[in-house]
């Protein structure tokens, strides 16, 4: 019996010990995760609210600022051609759209643990800061995926349109179910956590505040958000935010990079600075941004070049100073590097974050302006132009060019309107005769006179310019014809059919003006006429006049105050 007990004892010792070591393991985190119980630890977290990687390069890729320079160049990663060439994507690259949605989502995620452990914390005004800081960078973060994976936002179309999911939690189960919910619902959502924000953020929170949503870039983010979103007199409200009455203290100089030594890492250094009045928000990611925008030999097959895009079309191309030569200080497109397959402006630097020195490993990093001042300058002037009161640009600029015709009578009148209402000049664009184009079919047939030809010449066809074809999908959304369709059954290409149809189209005409991306417009044209069952006819040549747009330049041009 006494032999029995002890055993019993024994036992009952060594249960005890098992659970008192238990309870010490099970008093532990389960991982390395930190607890954020305290403000500072909150500040660290929200550096993690920032996307660490940026959807720039392949955006960028997909414009117009890329051609290809031919098949003897070096092609980049997969993501470089397939955002170039229009197609899926299938590269798994930091730029990779699954990469920049994974990544963002990420940055979301840390938002939304700050504002939880700041309510876990008490919440109180101590917090303030620490919380628009969160509530902007989750509304940025989903706004920037907005514009990557959902159609552009239009009042009237937004509530047709998938939005996105908007996690305002952070996560505890495993694959949580979201719903996308509408486009509408998405920038509400995006709106209010701007609106929280706001009045919240504090400068005095950051060691640097450039490379945080200071005040000024959270009011600069805002007006961007609402010149999208279509509410002008709000854009103009946080513009002004931003700029107040000396706008030109928040403009890049350009003249004072132009004279620096022609070395591209310090141009880039300058760009980027902390120090710049210019810049209000600066991001680091990890891409390869900077190598395909930048001053290096990769991707060279698909690249900003100097003879079709950079000569024609961009920084050195014929606008209303006239051609870019050393008479012309054209100071931003005298600070390019390069060759002829790829010249680059001085914005992206080459950075590289290194996990080990000795090996030479580790990853490359881009530093971008997120937001800045000329950018907020533009918002608040396109937000007056919108909204009719251009009598606000007097004083801001020099002159302004309508890229615009009578489009239906819209604008008759509106040059004699801006001469009793400017103290600026305003020009359109007008044939020879001095008549105003009727519409964007007119300019590149050089005026009214031989688009009346053309209209006898080919009667009852659609005319395709590169911005019709090219934003087709748009141009049919935005048509006031098919409000109420649903009343007839039929979908809006049905129903688009079933009016060329009525009206005896069986022709689409390409108004080739030889400018862009022809390759894109062609493969544009040939959806169109597949999409309503037409036949593509190419119109000649000697149609084509670039004389309405040369008009337009030349009087534009004579605006300009030294």
């Amino acid at each position: 019996m006494m032999m029995k007990s002890k055993s019993i004892a024994y036992l009952l010792v060594a249960a005890g010990l098992t659970l008192v070591s238990c309870d010490d393991f099970l008093d532990k985190m389960p991982d390395d995760r930190a607890e954020i119980n305290t403000a500072e630890k909150v500040t660290k977290l929200l550096v993690s609210a920032y996307p660490a990687t940026t959807p720039y390069l392949m955006q960028e890729m997909a414009s117009d600022n890329i051609t290809d320079n031919g098949a003897e160049y070096q092609k980049g990663g997969l993501t470089q051609e397939e955002a170039y060439l229009w197609k899926d994507f299938t590269g798994s690259e930091n730029d990779a759209p699954h990469a920049v949605w994974n990544n963002t989502f990420v940055a979301v995620a840390a938002a939304n643990q700050a504002l939880k452990s700041i309510e876990e914390l008490g919440g109180g005004p101590e917090f303030n800061a620490q919380r628009g800081e969160a509530l902007i960078c989750r509304a940025y973060s989903l706004f920037m995926l907005a514009n990557c994976f959902c159609m552009a936002y239009s009042p009237e179309t937004a509530d047709q349109y998938l939005g996105l999911p908007y996690p305002t939690e952070p996560e505890t189960t495993v694959k949580p179910e979201y719903s996308r919910g509408t486009l509408r619902q998405l920038y509400d959502n995006i709106q209010r956590d701007i609106e929280a924000a706001l009045p919240l953020i504090d400068d005095n929170l950051y060691t640097v505040p450039k490379y945080h949503f200071n005040k000024k870039a959270a009011y600069a983010f805002a007006a961007r958000f609402y010149l999208y979103s279509q509410q002008w007199d709000k854009a103009i409200e946080a513009a002004n935010a931003v700029l107040g009455t000396t706008p030109e203290a928040y403009m890049r100089d350009w003249k004072y990079i132009s004279k620096m030594p022609q070395d591209y890492p310090s141009r880039c250094d300058e760009y980027i600075s902390a120090s710049s009045p210019a810049n209000l928000l600066l991001m680091t990611s990890t891409s390869l941004l900077s190598r395909y925008m930048g001053a290096s030999g990769t991707g060279m097959r698909y690249s900003h070049n100097n003879s079709e895009i950079n000569t024609h079309e961009t920084f050195r191309a014929p606008g209303l100073w006239g051609s870019y030569d050393s008479a012309v200080p054209l100071y931003m497109a005298t600070s390019m590097f390069g060759k002829d397959e790829k010249v680059v402006v001085s914005k992206y630097g080459i950075y590289f974050q290194y996990v080990d020195k000795v090996n030479g490993t580790g990853y490359p990093q881009a530093v971008t302006v997120t937001c800045s001042g000329p950018e907020v300058l533009l918002i608040r002037a396109e937000a007056y132009a919108i909204k009719n009161e251009l009598a606000r640009i007097d004083g801001i600029v020099d002159g302004v060019a309508l890229y615009y015709g009578l489009c239906g009578n819209g604008l008759l009148g509106i040059i004699d309107w801006c001469k009793e209402s400017l103290k600026t000049p305003v020009t359109i664009f007008k044939g020879s005769d001095g008549r105003i184009c009727d519409d964007c079919i007119c300019v590149p047939l050089g005026g009214s006179d031989n688009y009346l030809k053309l209209v006898r010449r080919y009667p009852g066809v659609m005319y395709l310019t590169p911005a019709m074809a090219c934003s087709q999908d748009d141009f049919l959304s935005s048509q006031e014809m098919f409000q109420g369709i649903e009343m007839t059954g039929m979908t809006r290409d049905e129903f688009m059919k079933f009016m060329l149809d009525l009206a005896d189209y069986k022709y689409a005409l390409k108004i080739d003006t030889g400018m862009g991306d022809q390759e894109h417009f062609q493969e544009e044209c040939e959806r169109f006429v597949k999409r309503f069952d037409l036949q593509l006819k190419r119109l000649e040549p000697e149609w084509i006049s670039t004389e309405t747009a040369d008009r337009i330049y030349s009087e534009a041009k004579s605006f300009l105050k030294d």
